[in-house]
């Protein structure tokens, strides 16, 4: 009780630092931003403008370039008060979790260290609380006593851990805390899993276990593959992972030099709010359905048919084009001279008139080393086009036509059309103007030349495909779906010219389990300097382009790229008894002991012959909010349909699995799991995902008998 009675004033102690704070930044930011604005009100009246004479006209830059610089002062400013009041306030909510008393071993005092979500600083600069991110913390994560270490600028640091502490605290109010080397049970993590996060991920900053930081702070290995089970936190860790590295790297890299792949557009919202709540802006998050739309000239399929096409069982062709083999055959192609190889030219037309007919972009191929690669010949054409549009736009500019329409252009049209006002009636400036006019005429020969449109790469990726497959591209395929519209995205990148794509610093992919040879292929040629952070679970691998764990190493490492792994096998998720469920539904030859932190909890629920309309009447009047997961959105529409008319108590969601992956949902209903929906070890891994969603309580119903899948697991676990 002395204590947590000493605590709780340290707190108090620190909750006073932190609110005289806020209060002095927001003073700070409302005189200065008012200070701000009428500087630059006065801006133009501060410089006094004199261009009479050369030393007249430098006096006046060098006047104009001061301000300038003393306006981006006090941006940088602000900016940095607004940064730091923003971690105040989101300390003034829980300042701290965590406390190391510990000495360095040249010291004889123990000290103490609060650790918080970000760092706080008294005006002395003594450190009140550190940022869970800096090197001192990670003494904090590693949950050990006694002799440790921490790296700060290369060096190490050796110190002596006494106590561990951690904390449960309401902005100023200190609820509970834990000496945690004598605590039975990690009170705070369970306190965090007791949590309904079934609208928004939460950071995990308080509840960090210690395999869970490894991963977040490697930064010896560039490629990591997190192979995590179902609720073992890994999407959490890689979130946590983007966070830290933010920090540990903030002089050389921002949110902008990292990309996120979410598994569908809705778990991109689910993870929306973690990285701001850690103080960090949100990554570019993108579904790799939407990533291929920004890249393609055609549309990407939608979300609904894109997971129907990944659950349909592949066609040959298809099988083609996911496969490692065929795209490294496309790589060994483009790189070798382009010799005899056939290349189909189109005519770069505008408005039906041709500009190069297809003879001259030919003529102009022919002049190119046969020994260079397709690629860098075509580069060569795409010159040459480049310096002869550029003659036959002169040339037509010193026309007395165009220049007489030039010169008829009011000052409105030249501002329009020009950009800007045409300076005087020189015949060098208006054959300038002339020129620019015919350029903005002609824009889209200029598109057409630069994107290399006029190169049939349709039928070069067709011929290609023949080449090694023995049969036909099928032309009513094309750009329907994923398959297809990344193979000529691949053949663009390789053949034609490189795809333009942000250069990235690190690269993170969730659920890499469903993605195909191909398409981590296809990720490795766009992004070769990012570093790739792969997080996943085979055994929900729910899809018909899932791809082994080992095989995505294989990958990597004839990328040239070592792939280190990490595995997570306790869960946290699910109540002990849904956790021995679903881990008893591996699908794996040997499986992985998966360790329950939760409590048993309730026993999952068994209702088979259970038709609609009796579902419907069971569940109605139930007070707490309830998700249904189907294997189908089919089976989801038709059932959200049958509840259109209901009137219900609370709010019951239903949805696909395949859109629910990644989430959690405290009250679950497994629907319509019969035989005839789950008998395949596809179906097996289904299940797996679809009972490890629910945190709480779980009901498995079915309009006839429960699949055997389910039934022969549970008989066993009995």
């Amino acid at each position: 009780m002395n204590q947590l009675s000493e605590e709780q004033k340290h707190l108090s102690i620190i909750y006073r630092q932190l609110l005289a704070r806020k209060d002095k930044l927001a003073r700070f930011l409302t005189e200065r931003r008012a200070a701000h604005l009428q500087d630059l009100r006065h801006a133009g009246t501060d410089v006094r403008l004199n261009f009479d004479s050369v030393t007249d006209s430098l006096d006046t830059y060098a006047a104009i370039e001061s301000k300038n610089r003393e306006i981006d002062q006090m941006n940088l400013s602000l900016a940095a008060a607004e940064k730091e009041l923003a971690a105040v306030e989101r300390l003034l909510k829980s300042p701290y979790f965590g406390k190391l008393s510990m000495r360095f071993t040249e010291e004889t005092t123990d000290e103490a260290f609060y650790i918080g979500v970000n760092g706080f600083t008294d005006e002395q600069k003594n450190g009140l609380i550190y940022d869970w991110r800096s090197p001192i913390a990670a003494v904090f994560y590693e949950n050990n006593l006694g002799p440790a270490s921490y790296t700060v600028n290369d060096q190490q640091l050796k110190v002596f851990v006494n106590k561990r502490w951690q904390f449960m605290i309401d902005h100023q109010q200190l609820i509970q805390m834990f000496d945690t080397t004598t605590a039975i049970q990690d009170d705070v993590l369970l306190a965090a899993l007791a949590s309904d996060h079934a609208q928004e991920m939460k950071d995990i900053t308080a509840s960090i276990q210690k395999e869970q930081n490894k991963i977040i702070r490697d930064t010896m290995h560039r490629h990591i593959l997190v192979h995590g089970v179902a609720g073992s936190g890994k999407t959490s860790v890689a979130m946590q992972r983007v966070a830290f590295l933010l920090y540990h790297y903030r002089q050389q890299i921002t949110a902008d030099n990292f990309m996120i792949l979410s598994p569908n557009k809705d778990f991109t919202q689910y993870i929306s709010q973690v990285l701001p709540a850690l103080g960090e802006k949100n990554p570019r998050t993108l579904t790799l359905n939407q990533l291929i739309d920004q890249l393609s000239d055609f549309s990407a399929e939608n979300e609904t048919n894109f997971f129907a096409n990944r659950q349909q069982v592949p066609s040959k062709e298809s099988q083609v084009l996911r496969q490692h083999d065929f795209i490294s055959y496309l790589k060994g192609h483009a790189v070798k001279p382009a010799g005899e190889q056939k290349v189909t030219f189109l005519p770069i037309c505008y408005k039906d008139k041709v500009i190069f007919s297809r003879a001259t972009l030919e003529a102009l191929y022919r002049t190119t080393p046969e020994k260079y690669s397709i690629q860098e010949r075509l580069q060569g054409v795409k010159q040459k086009l480049i310096s002869l549009w550029h003659r036959r736009l002169e040339k037509n500019a010193k026309k007395s036509q165009i220049y007489d329409q030039v010169l008829a252009l009011t000052e409105e049209q030249q501002q329009k059309m020009l950009g800007r006002l045409i300076a005087d009636e020189q015949v060098t400036t208006i054959r300038q103007a002339a020129y620019a006019l015919l350029k903005r005429k002609y824009n889209m020969v200029d598109c057409a030349i630069d994107d290399l449109s006029w190169f049939d790469h349709q039928s070069f990726a067709a011929d290609l495909f023949r080449q090694y497959s023995h049969y036909p591209l099928t032309t009513a395929s094309q750009h329907s779906d994923t398959d297809h519209q990344i193979f000529y995205l691949i053949i663009k990148h390789l053949f034609v010219q490189k795809i333009d794509v942000p250069k990235l610093s690190y690269l993170l992919i969730d659920e890499v389990q469903d993605y195909t040879p191909a398409q981590i292929d296809f990720l490795l040629l766009l992004f070769p300097h990012a570093a790739f952070t792969l997080v996943g679970d085979e055994n929900q691998a729910i899809f018909q382009t899932s791809t082994p764990f080992d095989e995505i190493r294989d990958l990597f490492i004839q990328a040239g790229l070592p792939l280190y792994r990490y595995d997570l096998s306790t869960s946290y998720r699910s109540s002990g008894t849904i956790t021995a469920l679903f881990a008893k539904l591996q699908t794996k030859n040997i499986p992985i002991k998966i360790s329950a932190v939760r409590p048993l909890g309730h026993e999952v629920s068994f209702l088979d012959y259970l038709p609609d309309d009796a579902l419907i009447k069971q569940i109605k009047d139930r007070k707490v909010p309830l998700t249904i997961l189907t294997k189908s959105e089919t089976e989801a529409a038709l059932l959200r349909n049958k509840l259109d008319g209901v009137t219900l108590q609370t709010q019951i969601s239903v949805m696909p699995i395949h859109l629910a992956k990644g989430r959690e949902f405290q009250h679950v209903i497994l629907y319509n799991a019969n035989s005839q929906n789950y008998h395949s070890p596809l179906d097996q891994r289904i299940l797996y995902t679809a009972i490890s969603r629910a945190t709480e309580t779980l009901m498995i119903t079915s309009d006839c008998s429960i699949s055997s899948l389910i039934l022969k697991k549970t008989s066993t676990s009995s």
